[in-house]
């Protein structure tokens, strides 16, 4: 039979043995989801891009620009590969900030690789860091590669869906609204009109009435297809509704835009000067929005209607700072540079997915192996559990069915004991009643013997008394009474010593609970319980029936009882 001490050192084992897998299971994840933190001196590289950023869109600051960048990339090379996610993303946004599309789209796939190597993918934040992340290189790639481009608008698009299955509260209105906008203005960019038509009708359906921003972009794009199917007026308006929400948001968004727009249908209405003086105001708003593509279609712009005008001075003035900003938007080494980036990524993720898979169905294995060993430890442990409960079952059992023997003799020992003294109390009884009944026929006998005593001397009375004529009377009759007071009082004494001896109890309970009552009438309860009638009871004492009778009334009333009650029964009472 296993010992208590021996099933809890058991128990103990097998505990100790799940607790130390469970804990080598989350060690081991927690270090593989372990990410180095950057060691390049990030604050410096931030303060580079800022600089360099200041002068990016000032093409008589070029030079400066460039050493401010150059300096940046030298800090961010010697700890590139210490970088860490929230840091790339940083470097990525300045760069982005700067027109530097190609070095942002490089540290946003940077970012993507470490974000792989991070977080969940199914977590409600990596989720939104993979939808931002994919937006912002959407953003970068919409000049090189349109194509591209609208893959990961699409891939932002499905992480904004399944964020919001995964949290309702997230606004997946705006996300669309800003997706689908985006398809549109891309393949308008690209003059595939029926495309942009068919992306901004689905974007308007998630338009909210009540944001600003996206209302600009919604009047801009219903004024870019009114243009579109030649309707100037109508585009017009729309452009100037766009306008004057554009003005009201902080910081300005889209102004530069909307001025392009509205000098484009000038231009096309003829309108020329109108059309220059929009022109400029985008050309300033595309330098407060840091937006070269916008500075560079306005200066391009201005430039062919300074040549209409025939004003050649002017025209070559924006037509040289258009060239400048060409260079400085499409460098070809760096769309090389960034097609690359995506490339390398493309083919990196793949490669640390298939690693992924090999670790998963390794680790798939080991967990397989390991369950099974705390599967058979917890069955051997169930199984001696087991067989240490059943053992103590039936010592149970056993004990209980010892405990019943016990009970049950105990019992018989009881019920032959209770037997005895039920047999010695009814042999008592019985004693008890057969001297009683004795004793009662005794009083009955010696009462009878009393009243034939006196019946012998009444007649010898009458004898006597007859006899008395011829003698003296006055001396007869007082021999007379003597020999009646003598047998009167011998009797009363006799059965007062009977009736005592037979039920020494009555006149102490009738005393008890009648305390009025006299001598007399106490021995008048006496001849009743004794069922004596009336005239026996005269007999026996002398005294007239009728005397009796009246004696019978007056103790019926001492004893409170009315003309229903049974005098008799009640006195067997006591």
């Amino acid at each position: 039979m296993l010992s208590k001490s021996r099933l809890t050192i058991a128990l103990s084992v097998i505990s100790l043995v799940i607790v130390a897998g469970i804990a080598y299971l989350s060690t081991h994840r927690s270090s593989s989801a372990t990410a180095s933190d950057g060691a390049a001196d990030t604050a410096k590289i931030l303060k580079e891009l800022e600089t360099s950023a200041k002068y990016i869109n000032d093409v008589r600051s070029g030079d400066s620009s460039v050493l401010y960048l150059k300096r940046a990339l030298d800090a961010i090379e010697s700890g590139k590969e210490t970088l860490s996610y929230s840091m790339c993303i940083k470097i990525a946004d300045k760069f982005s900030e700067g027109n530097n599309y190609a070095a942002a789209i490089e540290y946003y796939t940077a970012a993507l690789s470490r974000l792989d190597h991070q977080t969940s993918s199914d977590s409600k934040d990596g989720i939104r860091n993979y939808m931002e992340i994919y937006s912002k290189i959407a953003y970068c790639l919409r000049a090189y590669n349109p194509t591209q481009s609208a893959v990961y608008l699409h891939k932002s698009l499905n992480e904004a869906e399944k964020l919001y299955a995964a949290d309702s509260s997230f606004n997946i209105n705006k996300e669309r609204f800003q997706t689908l906008n985006s398809l549109g203005s891309l393949y308008l960019d690209n003059d595939r009109f029926d495309s942009t038509r068919i992306y901004w009708r689905k974007a308007a359906a998630y338009c909210s009435p009540t944001d600003p921003e996206q209302l600009t972009k919604r009047y801009n794009n219903l004024g870019i297809l009114s243009a579109e199917e030649g309707n100037i007026d109508k585009a017009e308006e729309y452009f100037t509704r766009a306008l004057a929400l554009a003005k009201q948001q902080t910081p300005p968004k889209m102004q530069s835009h909307i001025y392009i727009n509205l000098g484009k249908c000038r231009y096309l209405t003829g309108r020329y000067s109108d059309a220059c003086r929009y022109l400029l105001e985008a050309c300033n708003a595309a330098r407060n929005e840091k937006n070269l593509k916008n500075n560079l279609s306005a200066e391009e712009s201005l430039a062919t209607i300074y040549e209409k005008m025939h004003d050649n001075t002017a025209a070559l003035t924006h037509l040289r700072q258009a060239y400048a900003l060409k260079d400085s938007f499409l460098d070809g080494e760096k769309i090389v540079s960034s097609i690359q980036a995506d490339l390398r990524y493309q083919y990196q993720k793949q490669k640390d997915e298939a690693l992924l898979r090999q670790d998963l169905e390794s680790t798939k294995r080991e967990r397989n192996a390991q369950l099974v060993i705390f599967v058979c430890i917890i069955i051997i442990a169930a199984g001696a559990v087991t067989l240490y409960l059943q053992r103590m079952r039936a010592r149970q059992s056993r004990l209980q069915q010892e405990a019943l023997a016990l009970r049950n003799e105990n019992l018989s020992l009881r019920a032959e004991k209770l037997e005895e003294k039920l047999d010695a109390t009814e042999r008592e009884l019985s004693e008890k009643e057969t001297e009683l009944i004795n004793k009662h026929k005794e009083v009955n006998a010696h009462s009878e013997y009393l009243l034939n005593r006196k019946n012998f001397v009444s007649d010898l009375m009458g004898k006597i008394d007859m006899s008395s004529v011829a003698g003296d009377t006055n001396e007869m009759d007082e021999i007379l009474r003597d020999i009646q007071a003598n047998i009167k009082n011998s009797f009363r004494d006799e059965f007062s010593i009977l009736f005592q001896n037979l039920h020494s109890d009555f006149y102490k309970n009738i005393y008890t609970r009648h305390g009025n009552l006299t001598p007399n009438e106490k021995r008048l309860c006496a001849f009743i319980r004794l069922n004596m009638s009336s005239k026996e009871i005269s007999a026996v004492t002398g005294q007239s029936v009728k005397s009796i009778e009246i004696a019978r009334s007056r103790l019926r009333t001492k004893l409170g009882l009315n003309r229903r009650d049974n005098l008799n029964a009640y006195l067997q009472q006591f």
